[in-house]
């Protein structure tokens, strides 16, 4: 996968479907903006082929809505999902220059900041398409060597920085990869985006 950055930003993702099928509904979405990075992850109620189109109808919603917005973002996707089994997403804008995050999530969704301060932003319960809570956005200011970290349930939730000291040195791709490999779930689809932010 080619590496995706912005002039103070660089992102890595990882997506594994349950027993490595070719079918599944997790997924991680990166989008450049003119200010900065789109970034989402999505778990789609489910597993196989249902979850997959889905999926598939989500990367076609996110072609034509991403912008700084989160709140505008998850609305329209909640209103997008009615009538389908339903996802659980975590949506996120980080500002290039000043890396300010704006974060927005509901259902089973984690979005972590490793380096000078470790912070845990908050998703909200509730199933997009289903029963969904009013938004609730969520903000931090990312310091120069800040790592962010996006992942579906299908990861392990209470890993630390312990357990992948390398965390914060590895190259983001690398760190997505090994999030999956040393924390993913067997039994469950997983997705993760890591982004980290240098001044």
């Amino acid at each position: 996968m080619a590496v995706i950055s912005t002039p103070h930003i660089t992102v890595g993702r990882a997506v594994r479907f349950l027993h490595n099928a070719p079918l599944g509904g997790d997924a991680a979405f990166i989008e450049p903006l003119s200010d900065g990075l789109f970034l989402a992850i999505i778990d789609v109620l489910g597993h196989g082929a249902p979850a997959d189109r889905v999926r598939i109808d989500i990367e076609r919603f996110f072609a034509e809505n991403t912008d700084p917005d989160m709140a505008r973002v998850i609305i329209a996707l909640d209103q997008f999902l009615q009538g389908t089994i339903g996802a659980a997403a975590g949506l996120c804008h980080i500002a290039d220059i000043s890396g300010e995050v704006c974060y927005v999530g509901v259902g089973n969704t984690v979005a972590r900041r490793f380096g000078e301060t470790d912070t845990r932003l908050v998703s909200r319960d509730g199933v997009l398409g289903q029963i969904s809570p009013r938004p609730r956005i969520e903000k931090l200011r990312m310091a120069d060597g800040d790592t962010l970290v996006l992942y579906t349930d299908g990861v392990r939730s209470h890993f630390e920085i312990d357990d992948y000291p390398r965390l914060l040195s590895d190259d983001p791709q690398l760190v997505a990869d090994t999030i999956l490999g040393s924390f993913g779930k067997a039994h469950d689809d997983a997705a993760c985006l890591v982004a980290k932010f240098r001044q």
